[in-house]
């Protein structure tokens, strides 16, 4: 694993890195998350060594401001990366257009387990082109989508493509807009996958007739699962009484 991770060390530092590591064909992991990789200081240098890591297997790059054009740049490396599993790209300010570009590279990234787009300015546009790039992503079981603009209709995409599988275990929603109506959406799936071990829901506008319903199709899991539902219209005196070694309350951070 190559990590170095929050190490605010500067671009042309960065570089002499990701050179010396361009022959270890064998890394499977690179931590590059809170550095600044912005497109136009190193992003041309990371593609460049991830063009050598025939067995790249996992990419970090949270809160990294690579922005849309190198998040493309990245993707466009990795997609054809046959044990690529998991990809961490977090508040990069990614938006639709990103959306656009995973679209039209649906049939690629066919082992993907781990997705992370959190806080990456997606509109319900970007969340129907997100879902296209996620049908067909059958071994997936991680997606987090937390602090975005999906909204309702956006939800109403996304289920629709776990529709096509029953992998998913850890989804984060949380800050999404996604109201009565996005949670209803995805009440259908629990109902049908219940092998959920984490969900966030948290800000979401949902009222406590909503929120009760979700926990009790959760406590019909045969596994336990860890929730996040605060900061919606729920009072927690009322909720309390679904929370059991079956289903537990994430602690507030």
């Amino acid at each position: 694993m190559f990590s170095i991770m929050k190490c605010q060390i500067d671009c042309e530092q960065i570089s002499i890195l990701l050179e010396s590591i361009k022959t270890c064909e064998n890394l499977k992991f690179i931590n590059l998350s809170e550095n600044p990789l912005n497109y136009n200081n190193c992003m041309t240098d990371l593609t460049q060594t991830l063009t050598f890591l025939e067995h790249i297997e996992l990419v970090a790059l949270n809160n990294c401001n690579i922005g849309t054009k190198g998040f493309c740049m990245i993707l466009q490396v990795l997609k054809d990366k046959s044990h690529m599993k998991d990809l961490y790209l977090a508040n990069n300010d990614i938006g639709d257009s990103g959306m656009k570009y995973m679209d039209s590279i649906s049939s690629e990234f066919s082992e993907l387990r781990s997705l992370s787009l959190i806080n990456n300015n997606i509109t319900p546009i970007g969340a129907e082109l997100l879902s296209n790039f996620l049908k067909n992503k059958s071994k997936l079981q991680f997606l987090r989508l937390g602090s975005n603009k999906i909204q309702a209709i956006g939800m109403k995409y996304i289920i629709t493509a776990f529709s096509y599988y029953d992998n998913i275990n850890h989804f984060d929603v949380g800050s999404n807009e996604i109201g009565d109506e996005g949670c209803k959406r995805l009440e259908k799936y629990l109902l049908r996958n219940k092998n959920f071990t984490y969900l966030n829901m948290m800000k979401n506008g949902i009222s406590e007739e909503s929120i009760i319903s979700i926990l009790k199709i959760l406590k019909k899991q045969l596994i336990p699962c860890k929730v996040n539902l605060y900061g919606n219209d729920a009072k927690e005196m009322n909720i309390q009484k679904y929370f059991d070694h079956s289903i537990t309350h994430e602690e507030k951070k």
